[in-house]
């Protein structure tokens, strides 16, 4: 009898372990697409300092400017308004706008898991 309670013990018990490690994954899901919308916005928020800085309206297009203007190089790095380019959370991928200026509500920067995992803000309307 006691051998029997132990396997149905030990059975709960890793029905238990294994329910935590279901929890984990999806924390660990959700703390990454949190992080990939923080980047986005991050990034979005550069595009439009950057534009406000340069007197720039929202559609401008900078590689039509005189002389062309490289939004990517001028958002990330030493000199740009953000550090460094970010890199996402998941398993996706950034891709960046170009050298348009965004109109309000359309973003910059997106991600290849905004379909799978719901890398995608739930509104930008302001952004």
């Amino acid at each position: 009898m006691a051998l029997v309670e132990l396997a149905v013990m030990i059975g709960i018990l890793m029905s238990l372990v294994s329910l935590l490690f279901v929890g984990v994954r999806a924390w660990k899901h959700g703390v990454d697409r949190a992080d990939c919308v923080s980047n986005i916005r991050n990034v979005q928020l550069a595009v439009r300092g950057y534009a406000n800085t340069n007197d720039l309206e929202p559609g401008a297009d900078l590689a039509a400017a005189s002389p062309p203007v490289d939004l990517g190089a001028e958002l990330f790095g030493v000199a740009g308004m953000m550090d460094r380019r970010p890199d996402c959370p998941g398993e996706g991928v950034y891709t960046l706008g170009g050298d348009i200026v965004p109109p309000l509500g359309t973003l910059y920067m997106t991600c290849s898991e905004s379909e799978g995992r719901g890398h995608f803000p739930a509104d930008a309307a302001d952004w």
